[in-house]
């Protein structure tokens, strides 16, 4: 069946098509604003003044009255560090943000928004991806950085008017940066997008933030700021979409993730397309330059103010990357350049592309140039950029922060060492196939599909047993599927292969304690923090440790010395929590309770979704006959992880006290209906007395 014509559907929907007044030829209107706006994976294809996809029509009509640069790159396909390379005007070469795990921007860096704080602009930020979090340094100038708190992303109908009211209660100048992340992987576009466009979701989330930024749009003419307002559109990276082999970002570094969009709308200009080569770097000076102050002196990116008058300007190389799979993997690294037509990718098979022809690289020609040439101009392109200190931007992550950001498709967290040679076994090109089977491994993980999650990372260490990364992912699958044995035996499989990996020995040291064989972890969890001492997750680890060795004085100075390093830790507080909690029921001391739900109460202060601090605040309440508050922090728990099992026998060990058995059953039945495969011997045998104690026999 025939699509219908587009701007029939556009009438139909009733969509906001901003009627923009024509430019003048001038840059006359001075620009005492400056709004940036970040759209997360999108490709430069999928923005209509781009491609021939009639995704856009808002952006597009802003874009007819800016310029439009059809060659802008992003220097990497991960999100942080193309953000930091935005906001410093630097590549990781010299602030070192390599990655979106275990990176956070130094404050030692200098950023466009302390830049216009320090000329006197009221400065704002809206991301909407914890991967955005202040955490990873890029809130500095900010004088608010809105993110998710108690959820991971925000949708563009959520942050949008959070930016345009912020906006709106300006009285002078300001700088706003809107980050949009609903492009990003799994695509699930609202109505009426998701049925537009069911055959292509990926579409769908375009169109969708196209339709919120409208109303931003609309907002700025009608209150008369669009004459005043300075507007960048970009994008951090593309994605893939199967292009390659690659079905997301940050594995290669093809035209499908970093050709990004870039348009610079400034009052009063005369649009322009620009096909000079620039780059994110460029960013930072040509806002400076607009605003008519200096950058700071240094950067590795250079105004394109220029451009945007209709000069000429010698096009400069641009670098690129991609290091996550080297970072977490210890797979080759990949490092490269963009210089006029060519682009030249570094691996052990070397990659060299005409993109002016062959934009969708589809014809190596390496041949046709000679290798020192381009190993040469990438040597000397890298020490133009490189900085000292990059080592500044690595980040301990504790253990929550690394499972959030594992939700979103990263699987980095396990430091590995680098190979002094790499070989063609070693190509990216070579290991796509591993590559996509732990993708689809970390999408049913991150389902809940943990069976089928288990058999594909088995059979990744079947074909790669020295993947260090595999080995704790595997484990963690396993506790999952309440196997903390298998588990304990699955990591010293992987401490045989890397003997001295800090990381396997932590969660071996988590997993002997599962299973009851605390001392022993105690023993590890000594040696790694012997290593380091520094990390509160391991802190916490051993605190745990002694608690199920009832030693709580030496848990309660582990959990003392975790939140001394890390004083948000929500785990530790749930943990400290159920400390007070067992000596409350060893000594009946009430003051002991009630510590315990104020460390509960913490835990739910700092993160909302802690079912360990809703479940050991329910059971605090119960022993004090708070009967329905316990129940609904226990449904609280179920909320927010329908999986845990504990919650159910809570819940059915209350009701069934209280006499409301028929209440118990639902929740048992529901258990045995939806979770029977995740529950051990031991747990069916509780099921099987719970089931017969709610049916009244």
């Amino acid at each position: 069946m025939k699509r219908k014509p587009l701007f029939l559907l556009l009438a139909a929907w009733g969509f906001l098509l901003l009627p923009l007044v024509a430019a003048s030829g001038k840059a006359s209107e001075k620009a005492s604003n400056v709004l940036l706006i970040t759209l997360d994976t999108t490709r430069a294809d999928h923005i209509g003044v781009y491609g021939v996809r009639q995704l856009t029509p808002n952006i597009d009509r802003l874009a007819g009255r800016g310029s439009v640069f059809t060659r802008a790159f992003s220097h990497t396909p991960m999100t942080l560090p193309a953000h930091a390379n935005i906001f410093t005007g630097h590549t990781p070469l010299y602030h070192g943000v390599a990655d979106n795990n275990g990176y956070c921007l130094d404050k030692r860096f200098f950023t466009l928004a302390e830049q216009l704080r320090g000329q006197g602009y009221a400065t704002a930020a809206f991301v909407s991806s914890f991967v955005l979090d202040q955490t990873f340094g890029l809130d500095q100038g900010f004088d608010l950085y809105r993110e998710p708190l108690s959820q991971d992303t925000f949708l563009a109908a959520e942050i949008v008017p959070l930016a345009q009211d912020w906006i709106a209660g300006r009285k002078g100048e300001w700088f706003c940066w809107l980050h949009l992340w609903d492009p990003h992987f799994p695509y699930a576009p609202p109505a009426p997008f998701d049925k537009l466009y069911s055959a292509d979701p990926y579409a769908g989330e375009i169109a969708y933030v196209d339709a919120e930024l409208g109303k931003l749009f609309s907002f700025l003419e009608k209150s008369g700021r669009l004459a005043s307002t300075l507007i960048i559109i970009t994008a951090d990276h593309g994605e893939a979409l199967g292009e390659h082999g690659e079905f997301e970002h940050g594995f290669f570094a093809y035209n499908s993730t970093i050709h990004i969009p870039l348009i610079i709308c400034r009052p009063g200009a005369q649009p322009r397309t620009i096909k000079t080569l620039v780059s994110h770097v460029d960013i930072f000076p040509t806002v400076c330059n607009i605003l008519g102050s200096a950058p700071p002196p240094g950067l590795a990116g250079r105004s394109l103010l220029p451009l945007l008058n209709g000069g000429t300007e010698a096009e400069r190389p641009v670098y690129i990357e991609s290091k996550g799979p080297f970072l977490s993997k210890g797979w080759a690294p990949l490092e490269g350049f963009i210089n006029g037509k060519l682009k030249y990718i570094d691996q052990p098979i070397k990659e060299l592309y005409d993109i002016e022809r062959d934009f969708a690289e589809s014809k190596n020609i390496i041949s046709s140039r000679k290798l020192s040439d381009l190993n040469r101009q990438l040597s000397e392109l890298k020490n133009k950029m490189s900085g000292t200190e990059t080592a500044a931007a690595r980040l301990t992550l504790p253990a929550e922060t690394l499972r959030r950001l594992r939700s979103f498709g990263y699987l980095a967290g396990i430091k590995v060492e680098a190979k002094a040679v790499f070989t063609r076994d070693d190509d990216l090109k070579t290991l796509l196939p591993i590559q996509n089977k732990l993708r689809s491994a970390n999408q049913l993980f991150n389902q809940k599909k943990y069976r089928e999650a288990r058999e594909l990372y088995e059979q990744v260490l079947a074909s790669r047993p020295d993947d260090i990364g595999s080995y704790a992912h595997l484990a963690d699958t396993l506790h999952y599927l309440r196997q903390p044995q298998v588990a304990v035996d699955i990591l010293r499989q992987g401490l045989q292969r890397k003997p001295d990996s800090m990381e396997l020995k932590s969660k071996l040291g988590v997993f002997l304690t599962e299973i009851n064989r605390s001392a022993e972890a105690v023993v590890l969890l000594k040696e790694v923090l012997a290593a380091d001492a520094a990390d509160s997750a391991n802190w916490n680890y051993l605190g745990v440790a002694f608690f199920r060795m009832k030693n709580f004085g030496k848990a309660y100075e582990a959990y003392e010395k975790a939140l001394a390093l890390d004083p948000q830790n929500a785990m530790v507080y749930a943990n400290l929590g159920a400390l007070f909690l067992a000596r409350y029921v060893a000594a009946k001391d009430e003051t002991l309770r009630e510590k315990a739900v104020g460390a509960f109460n913490k835990a739910i202060e700092l993160d909302a979704k802690s079912v360990a601090a809703y479940n050991g605040r329910g059971a605090a309440r119960k022993f004090t006959g708070q009967v329905e508050a316990a129940l609904a922090d226990w449904q609280k728990v179920l909320e927010l992880q329908p999986d845990f099992i504990d919650a159910y026998f809570n819940i059915a060990v209350t009701l069934i006290a209280a006499g409301r058995k028929a209440e118990a059953n639902d929740y048992l039945q529901r258990l045995q209906t939806q979770f029977l495969q995740l529950l051990s011997v031991s747990d069916r045998a509780v099921l099987r007395r719970l089931l017969a104690a709610a049916a009244g026999q």
